[in-house]
């Protein structure tokens, strides 16, 4: 209003920047502002050329002070001009080649600084970026990030068809990135926003983790962090508090994935007047764009989160991607424990293994309906066998052996087993309440 109060005025101009997704939303929502901004005034500005890329990059490193050997100059054009014919980094910006610059090339700068002031001499390698601190893998193998991404993906315990229909969906964006490339015609403007479903501590957030990897490496988001909210940090107590805390949570989430664990309970159909219904609908004005430049990702359980869909007919072509998260089986959950102490450097002898194996399979036969999965292995073992450990070899007397502080003994597990049991940290489903406490 503070704006369209000074239209019309002939001794003062406006220039709104942003997004076009972002400033077609703008204008859509207040009308009022379109007659201001005819179309031959909205200019769209392309992304960098390799020239600008390249001249980018030494105009920063300038700016930061950086001084670069001719062989570490021609190597970085080479380097640059390659990698873009590749497209892999076309999606590159000035922050890019910031962060490039800063976490990249500053540090193995500072270290040559130390080194000539230590040496104290001119003679040889002096203050300067050479040849060899430029990492060919960083500009050429940006497609190590992808492939790191859906390694660690696979290295999952378990999860056989999650891991299997996601890297599907990565082939299929990676496919369509590089038709582009080519030249090829490509239609492909599908959302890729998900639904995970499952019970807690089946892996749900770190594969949304992944994902955001993954979407990164594709230049799909321009960041790839997961932003984690509930209906706590979403819903507000008083009218307009619901959508503050959604605008603050929708500028946190872009670039990245907006996780949004337990989201049925946004929805509460026989209340009216339930706020929840203002956060789903700021959720649907990014789920509408095309290239929102964010990954919205609903989790929770199955059942609910299908009563959820079925009741909002709105939202099920919004999420195209439906993920379901099998409960772990005892196998699995003896590889997460191993998997963990492995870390750490601790072993299990024989008696020990086998006692933990038992009260595994013991656990998931008997399991209750919210059971933790790996949260309760992880919980199992860091606040069970290994404080018992702790207290079993500091109230001993022992001499400093490494292998004392590594070894854990069947009876580590035996007080573990009688501390924890799922029940001790069930994890309790969240009820559905008007607002945030």
């Amino acid at each position: 209003k503070t704006i369209l109060s000074y239209w019309p005025c002939t001794d003062r101009s406006a220039i709104f920047m942003g997004t076009r997704q972002e400033l077609d939303t703008l204008l859509e929502q207040t009308p009022s502002l379109q007659k201001q901004f005819p179309k031959e005034n909205r200019l769209t500005l392309e992304p960098y050329s390799r020239e600008e890329m390249i001249f980018t990059f030494f105009e920063e490193a300038v700016q930061m002070h950086l001084k670069l050997t001719a062989e570490a100059a021609d190597k970085v054009c080479r380097l640059m001009t390659e990698a873009y014919q590749r497209g892999v980094i076309s999606h590159w910006d000035k922050t890019s080649i910031r962060e490039y610059i800063q976490w990249q090339l500053l540090p193995r700068y500072c270290q040559s600084a130390i080194r000539s002031i230590q040496t104290k001499t001119e003679e040889g390698r002096g203050a300067k970026i050479y040849a060899d601190d430029i990492e060919e893998d960083y500009f050429l193998n940006q497609q190590s990030s992808y492939n790191e991404a859906l390694k660690e993906l696979n290295g999952m315990i378990g999860l056989a068809e999650v891991k299997q229909s996601i890297v599907t969906l990565s082939n299929r964006m990676k496919f369509y990135q590089e038709r582009r490339q080519l030249g090829l015609h490509s239609s492909d403007d599908a959302a890729y926003h998900a639904i995970l479903t499952g019970n807690p501590g089946t892996g749900k957030t770190t594969v949304a983790r992944l994902m955001g990897k993954i979407y990164h490496s594709l230049g799909l988001l321009s960041k790839g962090e997961v932003v984690c909210v509930d209906r706590t940090k979403m819903i507000g107590r008083y009218i307009g508090e619901t959508e503050e805390n959604m605008r603050q949570i929708l500028k946190e989430a872009q670039g990245n994935v907006l996780f949004v664990d337990e989201a049925y309970t946004l929805c509460n159909g026989d209340d009216d007047k339930d706020f929840g219904r203002h956060a789903v609908e700021c959720l649907l004005d990014i789920l509408s764009r095309k290239d929102p430049d964010m990954l919205i990702i609903f989790a929770g359980y199955e059942k609910e989160m299908n009563s959820m869909m079925s009741m909002n007919p709105g939202l099920v072509g919004r999420f195209p991607y439906k993920f379901h998260f099998e409960d772990y089986t005892a196998e699995d959950l003896l590889l997460i424990a191993k998997r963990i102490l492995e870390k750490d450097q601790y072993e299990l002898t024989e008696e020990a293994e086998a006692l933990l194996n038992k009260t595994i399979r013991e656990t998931v036969a008997n399991k209750t309906e919210n059971f933790g999965n790996a949260r309760w292995v992880e919980q199992f073992v860091k606040n069970g066998i290994i404080p018992a450990l702790a207290d079993r070899v500091t109230n001993s007397l022992h001499t400093m052996n490494p292998k004392v502080y590594q070894r854990i003994e069947v009876e580590d597990v035996k007080v573990a087993a009688g501390k924890y049991n799922p029940k001790t940290i069930e994890i309790k489903r969240r009820p559905v309440i008007g607002f945030c406490a």
